[in-house]
């Protein structure tokens, strides 16, 4: 058994006084503060005043084509367009217009610089703000993308472009011209390394296919900067257009980065002969709009040119700002809208190199050259109403095609 401690009744009534005489002096210092403080006089309110957001309105003519890249007319008409899906859903006085969600956007896309830059200068809401902003008008005008671009395959569309193309550099049957640019982007936290593209820096690599007069007909922005144009082209949907049964009467023009194949024509390597050599000629003028209207495309929206900075978003989210670009871009070439004051300082530093617009052409195989010059020799002795059957030139190979062509065209 434990033993029993006995505390005096005066000993335990003199701590019992001490922790009251604490308290009390405990309580005294509180009250001596508050009266300290309730002696410095307090700092007069003021109200907190708000800017009153700016849109695109209170821009001129010449400002507003200058930093949206649209005059007034046309940015009304894109609000108008999404006025259902940008309305603000509460009465709130803080709420942003469908005006000034736009001109923040178009801003961010033409400037290419960072939210803050382009919320505070401008529009005079917080960088937060503008981020949502972005977000919502990007994704609403990505859900109507195919009202924008689009691949007409009729009779009349097809020989509206064989002829628009014709008659830039008499290259017959073209539907479209196709190439691939990067965009450069912020490390992704997934899979880095899949986005370093040759080049060294990460981006997206986005495959642009457009007509004769600059427009993109199908945009592909879904793949890291390190897949090859050759993939990119297997993968998307551009095959298939060509294809039995209903495939298109003419072909796509590429780069040496693309394999010959009978609805895609590429420029001859190491040309032997004048007819090749007026080939290459006239593929190289003919293919050259595409690469006119990616700079063109960049100068206009500088989101998309590493000048303006790698995009600080994720890979999903620069795939939207791409197609949402090419969709305006459509859309500037249907209005009429002109182009860029600094176009004409574009560096073009992000496309792809096109060595084969040089004279020093990479040579192919000897194998390859021999073939493609007995295929033309054997195109040469054909019957020439048998092979402009459109049918009969889908059964033939890419090199016989070419061949055929050259012989035809080009001699």
């Amino acid at each position: 058994m434990g033993a029993l401690v006995v505390v005096p009744l005066g000993l335990q009534h003199d701590q019992e006084q001490e922790e009251r005489v604490e308290q009390k002096a405990r309580l005294a210092k509180v009250l001596r503060r508050r009266r300290e403080r309730r002696a410095v006089p307090r700092r007069p309110y003021t109200p907190r005043v708000y800017k009153e957001p700016r849109s695109y309105l209170q821009l001129s003519e010449e400002q507003c084509i200058q930093r949206l890249r649209f005059s007034k007319a046309v940015v009304t008409e894109i609000c108008q367009l999404l006025q259902a899906e940008l309305q603000p859903r509460t009465r709130a006085w803080t709420a942003l217009p469908v005006e000034v969600k736009v001109t923040v956007t178009l801003n961010f896309l033409a400037s290419g610089s960072f939210q803050a830059a382009a919320a505070a200068d401008l529009c005079h809401i917080s960088q937060f703000a503008a981020h949502c902003c972005i977000r919502d008008v990007t994704d609403a005008l990505y859900s109507r993308r195919e009202d924008f671009i689009s691949f007409p395959e009729g009779a009349e569309q097809q020989a509206e472009r064989a002829d628009g193309f014709a008659q830039i550099a008499n290259f017959p049957k073209v539907q479209g011209v196709i190439d691939c640019t990067h965009v450069a982007l912020r490390t992704p936290h997934v899979k880095p390394e899949l986005y370093r593209n040759h080049k060294g820096f990460h981006s997206l690599n986005v495959q642009l296919l457009c007509d004769h007069e600059q427009k993109f007909l199908m945009v592909n922005a879904m793949y890291p900067g390190s897949s090859h144009d050759a993939f990119i082209l297997r993968q998307s949907e551009v095959p298939a257009m060509f294809q039995p049964p209903d495939c298109l009467d003419g072909w796509l023009l590429g780069d040496k980065d693309y394999p010959l194949l009978p609805w895609l024509l590429t420029p001859v390597q190491s040309p032997a002969s004048t007819a090749q050599c007026n080939y290459n000629q006239s593929h190289r003028a003919t293919r050259s709009l595409v690469k006119d209207a990616i700079r063109v495309l960049k100068a206009r929206f500088r989101c998309l040119d590493r000048s303006g900075g790698a995009l600080q978003y994720s890979p999903e989210r620069v795939s939207r700002f791409v197609v949402v670009c090419c969709m305006l871009h459509n859309l500037a070439i249907m209005r009429g809208q002109p182009l860029p004051e600094d176009f004409q300082q574009m560096d073009g530093e992000d496309d792809d190199d096109d060595d084969d617009d040089e004279d020093e052409e990479e040579v192919e195989e000897e194998e390859v050259a021999n073939e493609e010059e007995g295929e033309e020799g054997k195109v040469k002795e054909e019957n020439e109403e048998n092979a402009s059957d459109h049918q009969q030139r889908r059964a033939l190979s890419g090199p016989t095609i070419r061949a055929h062509l050259i012989a035809q065209r080009f001699s």
